[in-house]
């Protein structure tokens, strides 16, 4: 069986296209808000995804949570009175505990003995109390400092670890810790830990906490990371602080932590919150007044968090794992994190991005150079490898790999190219179905749509404005180049020509080897014929100026083009006979704008138009005039113009002087001042060396001076070639 065809690998440049196309779309819809946030949170749910496909894991044992919920709420009330917290603290310390964590704000209770009790517990107990930092809205990081509370600060700096200035900007920095015990209980404890949480943005999931937080030029470690030091027996103050191209690594001796560039620790969430060991805070109560030895023997060199679980305290937030979890389970996750050491890691952006465009490139050539199934065959097995290998990556590795990013990019790309290619295929289709109708221009297929009975032969007069243009010195260049060269650069440059005509409202008659005929008036009617076909005639030649350019690069000869353009009255009709007829232009009027195209060569020039376009646009162009002309096969002179430009061009002031000498030359000539006209055409030679017209002239003069023409002479010249 064949993967792919042969003869398709010259499209494997298009599938490069979509590919392309398909990655920058792709980086605009996950890297930028110009389409919201909702791709963004799709990255982050797929990442959800692999926490809840690789299940739970067991927690470190020695972490236990007591839980004030309903139940306490009831016995107790809330908040619970100091001398409960207290008796808990005491209990869990005899037993043997190693580290206390309050995931709450303790204000003075109204009876001063149970403040006294609580403070008096946790000095005797290795207890750390929750600190809440606060910013408010609207102070840049340059502004903070001047917002510092310095009375907090006073009270907890023993705690911070010190940072040089340039590292503030690596965290999230606070003006003060607002949220935090009564001051003679904070003076008691033997260290706090920030309870800030980051909720991401696009969808209110908490999967990141700051490690650190920046206070008043100190950094203090979150109530999880705090109790982990403390179990590992790590004094975080002796932290060095490594800043790499995408992470910042915290580094206790052997233990070193990754975090993003903004000091924020990704949660390796363990599980549901039901994994972990809980017990109720009425339980310990109740154990310790019992001396029930054995259910308090649990507390022996473990990690306790207290905190409240009730959900009608409100203390909860969505999580990989539910959509409402009380928050005291985010600290025991960081907890675990650290404990563990399974830190993820997402992968450099660099290494992101090339994975995507790799497999994007893949897709989108496959599908232009593969048949339909073997590119759908393999769009699907790139997929779920690439699954296949992110979460292998994220469950043995901890590297996280992005798995929307790269699967939106490919499905872009392949969705793209298979509607691109049905639709190729039904156009190819319709093409053929409809060959025939590119023999005339889609106007006039309409036309005889709509009026069948145009379909006889015959025409009409009608005032149509025509253009013929030709290339110069064509069979010349044709000898340069081979047969299949010489087409190829002839269907190009028609084909831009063509574009022009169209779109300036003219009607293609016929091309006619190097030359092309057009018109402009019919089949539908244009009261601005004249101009439009200036208009086109100096498009036309601006392209050509592009197209030498590009081609002087191939190596593909230079060519010009001359152009001829004449209005009057015309028949145009279908001409021919019933069994082939073309729609068509005929007339004495057709036959001179052929001849003023030929008389370009005689003056060096590259449009010329006759006297009666020019008297329909001369308000809208710049000319000069050329000649009183009587082309080959007339006896009528005709007064015929070089077409330079719009009037709402803006020519180069040597131009505009060039034009005028010309034009007082030109009038001395015809009033015979022989010597004059050769000094002005001189002059204008000066400012243009390449101007043939002047040239011309002067020879001319220098000839009229020695074989004076007769009396009766009007300036008239006489062509005798085509």
């Amino acid at each position: 069986m064949k993967v792919f065809q042969k003869k398709r690998i010259r499209y494997a440049p298009l599938g490069i296209l979509f590919a392309l196309i398909s990655i920058l779309l792709d980086i605009l819809l996950f890297k930028t808000d110009i389409f919201g946030s909702f791709f963004k949170a799709l990255e982050y749910k797929s990442l959800d995804m692999m926490f809840t496909a690789r299940g739970a894991i067991l927690p470190n044992p020695n972490l236990i949570i007591v839980k004030i919920d309903e139940r306490e709420l009831i016995d107790y009330g809330y908040p619970i009175p100091h001398n409960i917290t207290a008796q808990a603290i005491y209990y869990m310390t005899e037993a043997g505990a190693k580290a206390i964590g309050i995931d709450l704000f303790l204000n003075k209770q109204n009876d001063e003995t149970n403040n006294q009790l609580l403070t008096y517990a946790t000095a005797h107990s290795n207890v750390f109390l929750a600190v809440g930092p606060y910013r408010p809205s609207g102070i840049s990081d340059n502004e903070i400092d001047f917002y510092i509370d310095s009375l907090v600060h006073y009270k907890i700096k023993h705690w911070g670890v010190p940072i040089p200035n340039e590292l503030k900007p690596y965290f999230h920095r606070s003006v003060t810790f607002a949220g935090k015990s009564f001051d003679e209980l904070v003076e008691s404890a033997s260290g706090i830990g920030h309870v800030a949480i980051i909720p991401d943005p696009f969808d209110g999931v908490q999967r990141r906490v700051p490690l650190f937080v920046e206070y008043a030029g100190n950094i203090y470690p979150s109530l999880g990371a705090v109790l982990a030091f403390e179990y590992l027996g790590i004094d975080y103050k002796k932290v060095k602080i490594t800043k790499k191209r995408n992470e910042i690594v915290f580094s206790f001796g052997d233990l070193q932590i990754p975090t993003s560039l903004k000091s924020e620790l990704f949660i390796n969430y363990v599980g549901p919150d039901t994994i972990f060991r809980q017990v109720s805070l009425n339980k310990v109560i109740e154990a310790g007044l019992n001396n029930d030895k054995e259910f308090l023997s649990q507390f022996k060199n473990a990690i306790v968090i207290i905190g409240p679980t009730a959900r009608s305290l409100g203390d909860l937030g969505p999580n990989p794992f539910s959509e409402k979890a009380p928050n005291i389970f985010i600290h025991a996750n960081v907890f675990n994190t650290i404990v563990s050491r399974n830190f993820i890691r997402p992968v450099s952006w660099r290494v992101q991005i090339l994975i995507m465009v790799v497999l994007t490139l893949i897709v989108g050539i496959s599908g232009f150079i593969t048949k339909f199934h073997n590119s759908l065959i393999l769009t699907v097995a790139i997929l779920v490898g690439y699954f296949a290998f992110s979460f292998l990556s994220f469950t043995q590795l901890l590297r996280w790999f992005y798995n929307a990013e790269p699967t939106v990019s490919i499905l872009l790309c392949y969705i793209s190219s298979v509607s691109y290619l049905t639709i190729r295929e039904n156009k190819q289709k319709q093409q053929i179905r409809s060959m025939f109708e590119k023999y005339v221009d889609a106007s006039v297929v309409d036309k005889l749509i709509e009026n069948p009975e145009l379909m006889a032969l015959g025409g009409e007069e009608r005032e149509l404005t025509i253009l013929f243009g030709d290339i110069q010195g064509f069979t010349t260049m044709s000898e340069k180049l081979t047969p299949h060269q010489l087409v190829t650069l002839l269907n190009e440059l028609l084909d831009e020509l063509s574009m022009i005509i169209f779109k300036n409202k003219g009607t293609i008659d016929k091309y006619i080897g190097d030359a092309i005929m057009a018109f402009w008036g019919a089949p539908v009617p244009d009261e601005n014929h004249a101009y439009n076909a200036c208009l086109t005639a100096l498009e036309m030649q601006e392209k050509l100026r592009e197209l030498r350019e590009k081609w002087k690069k191939l190596g593909r000869p230079e060519i010009k083009m001359r152009i001829g353009i004449n209005t009057g009255k015309v028949i145009v009709g279908n001409m021919g006979s019933k069994v082939k007829f073309n729609y068509t232009v005929i007339g004495d009027d057709v036959n001179l704008a052929s001849r003023l195209e030929g008389a370009n060569k005689e003056y060096g020039t590259s449009i010329m138009i006759g006297e009666s376009t020019y008297e329909k646009v001369k308000d809208k162009v710049i000319v000069r005039e050329l000649d009183l002309l009587v082309v080959k096969g007339k006896t009528e002179p005709v007064r015929v113009y070089e077409l330079i430009g719009l009037v709402n061009d803006t020519l180069p002031e040597w131009t505009k002087k060039f034009i005028e000498l010309y034009h007082e030359g030109l009038k001395h000539y015809r009033d015979r001042n022989w010597d004059k006209a050769i000094e002005l055409f001189s002059r204008a030679i000066e400012i243009n060396p390449d101007d043939y017209t002047s040239k011309l002239y002067i020879q001319r003069c220098l000839y009229f001076k020695e074989s004076p023409p007769p009396p009766d002479w009007s300036g008239v010249f006489v062509m005798q070639t085509k």
